[in-house]
């Protein structure tokens, strides 16, 4: 379990940045129609674009360690569905509220309490969807096991 939870966290790194700069070049490009690749923002703080760049890659790679890595959750067999996605949840909630306001990804705490609560939203869909997907799988095995039973 632990080689699993490297690689996943290792991917979540890598993928973590690249997905995490398309989003901040593409969003920068729809807000000003040119390519922006880090905050104004982390740009002052930084004092240089190079350090504002290196800073925001590496803190997508650490965010994204705790997003993928927190998949494992999902493999524990004694802890609860509802267990593992709250869990997941705060995982990718929690570290995003900082990051975010960090890297001035928005305009202040109450734009990262909505993206928060999207987020949210939607680990609650996928909870749903993932809930509804394993009791079907379930009444499926208990239907099989009673069919088994029936031919012995």
């Amino acid at each position: 379990m632990l080689k699993r939870l490297l690689k996943l966290m290792g991917l979540g790194f890598m993928l973590s940045i690249i997905i995490g700069q398309a989003i901040t070049m593409l969003s920068g490009f729809i807000a000003r129609g040119e390519l922006v690749l880090t905050t104004e923002t982390l740009l002052d703080r930084m004092g240089s674009f190079g350090s504002a760049f290196l800073i925001q890659s590496i803190l997508l790679g650490i965010y994204g360690m705790f997003v993928w890595g927190g998949i494992i959750l999902y493999d524990l067999e004694k802890l609860p569905l509802m267990a593992a996605t709250a869990l997941h949840g705060a995982l990718v909630i929690i570290p995003f509220i900082p990051l975010a306001l960090f890297c001035g990804w928005t305009n202040g705490i109450v734009s990262v309490f909505i993206m928060s609560g999207c987020q949210l939203i939607g680990f609650i869909i996928i909870w749903l969807i993932m809930n509804a997907i394993y009791k079907k799988q379930v009444k499926e095995l208990n239907e099989l096991q009673k069919k088994l039973k029936e031919k012995q």
